[in-house]
């Protein structure tokens, strides 16, 4: 009796009749009473495992949609979506794919470009990039405001590769202004996009070519050349549309900090200021009511230069200098440069006027102070000048001769003769030379001098000596030896060092004492026990005997031929070389024992590899591979062959591995077909013990690559 039946959704009804196997699908299906139909179910059965693998795809009566074909022309697994067979993996190609039939694309198909490194999606007429900086929406195809839309309404950033008048790409970034609209007054410029900026780190002309974007070939230059454009002369940095003419930023070539700046242009191409502020740039020319203007750097820009310079600058305050760290000068580039006016200038108001006080620490003048009429002073009463050095002659007095000096008349009234000295006679409140009584003023020698006397003859003052002083007829010195003598300061050798007979040091260096031979800024070199604690951080030492530590750190420890004893512990910053290690255990950081291996490829951590290849060892490629040798190493614990050219295999211990698919805790592991990964034994593998890597310890619940820690060697 015949049998009937639907598919899952119910849409499609199967009828098949009795004593009969119908093949109007991909597989047979087998009705009542019929007879040999064994090789139908073997054949169905293959079928089903290898989901009609194959370079044609299935073709019968009826196709069913979600029915599965491995395509082997690009290995790649599709469904039928009742259309086309749709690729069920992304695909990695260096060009749009453009297929029919089989090959054709359809809505949500996927790819990526491995030129431009983008993901791409096929929304069912075209192919759209996935990633790009902004949002562009079909959220607003009713908006009458900005010409109803129809799919594309937005903003992004995206590159563009403009070609030159020479034909050359040019990388830029640009600002995207998208609408899609079919009113003229709303639609983007090209192809629903208007290019709103454009920044670039070169300087070129845009020429009449296609340019690449997202994939795409389009023209920019009647959208650049045409009005309102960005133009064709493309400079470095930003470049707006010239629709954006009366925006600030367009309109200063440097406006760091302009609040309003669009009286300030220039007619000529670069920074200099010419003709067309022949008056000065005043209020008219800039504007400023909120903000200081502060360079954008600190002690690096200027006004002028050495060819072109300010005629005039007015201001209220000049500061010179940040802080004590950065001085300030002022440096005149001629000899003729005047710093104020005369007071008598005919015309003060235009000429300026001359400074009414200046205030300085010091003042170097090479030619003449000159005074002009009137009365003028150097000091004050309350503040008189202290000091006044002259290199010749000093001329004091007007034209009676007579200088008056803190009260006191000059000149004096006598001519001096010898031993006298300039005196103040109270009656007459005048200075005057008299005579000085000689004998009767001391010069007293001081401490460790002898000698002296009063002024009525040449004196001498004598040095004392002693045993650890030499004096002499034109010399005073420290006696000082290197070899061991008595009342001798010790002095370094002719190799730099002190002598080991010669110096002895106290516990406060070593215990017991010990008899140094070297002693400098960074090294002791000690022929008996030293303990480490007296020895800082980045101290050298080098020790015959022993070293009785309590923490070493850094520095360089050199032991001869002694030992470390006692040491709570010794900690370096960098290796510790030796020829032998002896001790009642180890310890280490990492889990797993590998040796180096020469490889035919540079594999990453984690890479099965087995026995072959062009070198010693190559990734496994097959299922259960007996061949199978190890894992790649991430951070052997002991590293053995270290100094071997090639790649750390682990041979025991657990290591990262890469792998494929389902895992549980405790699954043996072995090689897979995917190149470099392993997967987890099933049951129905044929056990062979050589093919196993290991076992797994956690588990991994997709069916995706993956890495997990596998301790290898355990079958």
């Amino acid at each position: 009796m015949a049998y009937s039946i639907t598919n899952t959704d119910g849409n499609v009804a199967i009828n098949v009749a009795d004593q009969s196997i119908d093949s109007t699908f991909s597989l047979n299906l087998i009705g009542p009473n019929a007879t040999n139909y064994g090789d139908d179910i073997a054949r169905n059965t293959i079928r089903h495992l290898e989901n009609f693998a194959g370079t044609t795809a299935p073709n019968p009566t009826k196709k069913l949609i979600g029915q599965l074909w491995y395509d082997r022309n690009d290995n790649v697994l599709r469904a039928w979506n009742g259309t086309v067979w749709q690729k069920l993996r992304p695909q990695v190609l260096n060009a749009q794919p453009s297929g029919t039939g089989v090959e054709a694309s359809s809505s949500g198909d996927v790819y990526f470009n491995s030129v431009n490194n983008q993901a791409y999606i096929h929304d069912g007429t075209q192919w759209r990039i996935q990633n790009y900086a902004g949002e562009v929406s079909s959220a607003f195809k009713s908006v009458d405001a900005i010409g109803e839309p129809q799919t594309a309404y937005g903003s992004k950033f995206k590159t563009i590769y403009l070609k030159d008048s020479g034909n050359v790409s040019r990388a830029v970034a640009a600002l995207v202004s998208v609408n899609d609209s079919t009113n003229s007054l709303y639609k983007g410029v090209t192809n629903g996009e208007t290019v709103m900026a454009v920044f670039t780190d070169d300087e070129f002309t845009l020429g009449n070519f296609n340019s690449e974007s997202e994939g795409v070939d389009v023209n920019y230059y009647p959208e650049f050349a045409g009005t309102g454009g960005v133009g064709l002369n493309l400079v470095k940095g930003m470049n707006l549309r010239a629709d954006y003419s009366q925006t600030s930023v367009p309109l200063a070539d440097l406006a760091t900090r302009a609040t309003t700046a669009n009286a300030l242009y220039s007619s000529t191409t670069g920074t200099n200021i010419e003709s067309d502020f022949s008056g000065g740039i005043g209020s008219t020319y800039i504007f400023n009511s909120k903000l200081d203007i502060i360079p954008a750097d600190d002690n690096s820009r200027k006004l002028g230069d050495s060819t072109k310079i300010f005629a005039q600058t007015f201001t209220n305050e000049l500061h010179l200098g940040k802080d004590s760290t950065s001085a300030g000068k002022i440096l005149f580039e001629n000899a003729d440069i005047v710093i104020g006016a005369d007071v008598d200038d005919a015309s003060p108001a235009v000429n300026g006027f001359p400074a009414s006080h200046i205030y300085t620490k010091d003042l170097t003048v090479s030619g003449n102070v000159s005074f002009d009429t009137g009365v003028q002073n150097l000091g004050s009463q309350s503040t008189p000048l202290e000091n006044l050095y002259a290199n010749t002659t000093i001329v004091l007095g007007g034209a009676s001769g007579d200088i008056t000096l803190n009260n006191f008349g000059f000149p004096p009234a006598s001519t001096p003769s010898d031993n006298q000295a300039l005196t103040f006679d109270s009656a007459t409140g005048n200075l005057d030379f008299t005579s000085v009584a000689l004998s009767t003023t001391q010069m007293i020698a001081g401490a460790g001098l002898t000698g002296g006397g009063d002024l009525s003859a040449n004196r001498t003052f004598n040095v004392v000596g002693t045993d650890d002083i030499i004096v002499t007829a034109d010399l005073v010195g420290v006696r000082a030896s290197d070899t061991n003598q008595v009342n001798h300061i010790v002095k370094r050798n002719g190799s730099g060092n002190f002598a080991g007979s010669i110096i002895t040091a106290d516990t406060s260096v070593v215990t017991p004492l010990v008899t140094v031979t070297t002693v400098n800024a960074t090294n002791v070199t000690a022929t008996q026990t030293v303990q480490a604690e007296h020895l800082s951080s980045t101290d050298d030492a080098t020790v015959a005997d022993t070293l009785t530590a309590g923490t070493l750190t850094d520095g360089t420890l050199s032991i001869n031929s002694g030992s470390i004893t006692s040491g709570v512990a010794a900690t370096f910053s960098g290796n510790v070389t030796a020829s032998y290690f002896v001790g009642t255990a180890t310890q280490a950081q990492y889990a797993d024992l590998a040796e180096i291996y020469e490889a035919d490829a540079d594999y990453e951590p984690g890479t099965v590899v087995k026995i072959g290849g062009e070198k010693e060892i190559t990734q496994t490629e097959s299922h259960a591979d007996i061949n199978v040798f190890g894992v790649i190493s991430t951070n052997p614990a002991y590293l053995m062959n270290s100094e071997a050219e090639g790649l750390p295999v682990a041979l025991t211990g657990r290591v990262p591995v890469k792998v494929l698919g389902k895992i549980k805790k405790g699954d043996r592991i072995i090689s897979s077909d995917e190149p470099g990964y392993a997967w987890a034994y099933v049951d129905s593998d044929n056990y062979d013990t050589r093919a196993v890597i290991g076992r797994a310890l956690q588990d991994k619940d997709d069916g995706g690559l993956g890495i997990i820690e596998v301790v290898i060697g355990v079958k």
